[in-house]
């Protein structure tokens, strides 16, 4: 019994058992090397996966750390911001919007902007109009100036500036107002131009009497003035013609800037006769300089204008031309363009011309070009403001071309005909 259990135990040949143990081990070996490559695979997985939530969650405390900055910036801009729907809608309102409207935020959110329930619909209805073409149908920014009442009843006015903001397809997702109040800025400009106005007319007074006393001075030039003395008065006179012209035009940039119309009294007359008293008013310079004057203006042509105001922006046109243009050179005058109800009047000139970087500066206040400055360092920058909305008052427009070094161009339209507004009488000339 105990022989048969140790035969039945005893192990099998080594030349059948030998091979089947060896294939166990490598199987074995190859199991583990696989466990391992999996143990190593899941590992870098899970540390990938590990630093993209940890990536995540520090993108997700960024932005809410960013969101929350720009909240507070939001909330503690002094200016007022709203976010509406595509309809106007308001959907976001900063904390200024209370200070600024006097309406609570609860009480705005859900209503339309700009609705007459809240601070707006206060303007005509084409500025409406315009605003909603310009950042509904073009999609574009609308910036202006707005007439509002807030809460309780007092107007202001505001600085507005509406950008749409779109998705991936061009679609408005939302408008963004922002919005200033500027009716404290506006009442200091309306006090400052109120003082200019005031002292300028209180300035004039004196200097027409110094420059009269000045004239009566010079009329006697020949039996009571040495030629010191002389030289003296012409030198007040001069100084004082420049005072007079500067009180002028200070005036007429108080009426622009309030808002006034200049007093445009039309009549029919001969453009050449104002030429020519502007050439006989600026013929000393241009024989210093002897410079040519080629008028191709015809002298049958009538235009239905304010003569003095007309002859104020022919004056400083010529004025500069004379003034700007290199001695020997030409000045033309000449009329560009003309149909059955308007002239385009061109003075032409072979000056200075204007630096390509300042071109878009020239008709601003108080602009006066570098090369222009340094040629002639006493003029206000005032000319050429005032010549284009005179231009401007009679329904027309200036412009112009230029090239430095080679002289400038500038046109302005005016109308042929019309009925007189005054009985036919000599025009008056300007106190200039």
């Amino acid at each position: 019994m105990t022989i048969s259990l140790f035969k039945f135990s005893l192990p099998m040949p080594e030349s059948k058992s030998t091979p089947a143990k060896s294939l166990n081990e490598k199987d074995l070996g190859e199991d583990i090397e696989q466990t391992k490559q999996v143990y190593n695979s899941l590992q870098d997985k899970v540390k990938i996966l590990f630093d993209d939530l940890v990536r995540d969650k520090l993108n997700l405390e960024l932005q809410m750390i960013e969101s929350k900055k720009f909240r507070l910036a939001v909330d503690n801009a002094s200016d007022t911001i709203i976010i509406t729907d595509p309809d106007g809608i308001i959907v976001f309102a900063n904390k200024a919007t209370e200070g600024v409207t006097g309406y609570q935020i609860p009480e705005i959110l859900g209503k339309k902007a700009g609705g007459r329930d809240l601070w707006g619909n206060h303007m005509k209805p084409e500025f409406y109009q315009k605003m909603w073409e310009t950042i509904k149908v073009g999609k574009q920014t609308f910036r202006g100036e707005i007439n509002n009442k807030r809460k309780n009843g007092e107007d202001y006015a505001a600085e507005i500036n509406i950008a749409p903001i779109l998705d991936d397809n061009g679609e408005i997702l939302f408008f963004v107002s922002i919005e200033r109040d500027i009716t404290k800025e506006k009442e200091m400009e309306k006090m400052k131009n109120e003082f200019i106005s005031l002292v300028s007319h209180q300035l004039r007074t004196p200097l027409t009497g110094i420059r009269w006393f000045v004239e009566l001075l010079m009329r006697n030039k020949e039996k009571n003035l040495t030629p010191q003395q002389l030289d003296f008065l012409e030198q007040i006179s001069g100084s004082n013609q420049r005072m007079i012209k500067l009180v002028n035009d200070i005036l007429d940039i108080s009426h622009i800037e309030t808002g006034r119309k200049f007093e445009i009294i039309k009549t029919n007359f001969l453009f050449n006769q104002l030429i020519s008293e502007i050439l006989t008013e600026n013929i000393s310079l241009i024989e210093t300089k002897q410079l040519k004057i080629v008028n191709q203006i015809p002298k049958t042509l009538s235009i239905y204008a304010d003569y003095v105001k007309i002859k104020q922006v022919m004056q400083n046109l010529i004025s500069n031309a004379t003034k700007y243009t290199p001695a020997g050179k030409t000045i033309t005058l000449a009329v560009s363009e003309k149909n059955n109800q308007d002239a385009i009047i061109m003075v032409k000139d072979e000056g200075i011309g204007i630096p390509a970087y300042q071109k878009e500066k020239l008709f601003e206040k108080f602009f006066r070009a570098d090369n222009a400055s340094t040629q002639d360092p006493n003029g206000s920058g005032l000319g050429l403001y005032i010549a284009r909305e005179l231009v401007r008052a009679h329904g027309g427009e200036m412009w112009f071309d230029t090239e430095e070094n080679k002289g400038t161009t500038f046109y302005f339209k005016v109308a042929l005909k019309g009925e007189d507004q005054t009985p036919p009488a000599k025009p008056t000339l300007t106190n200039n």
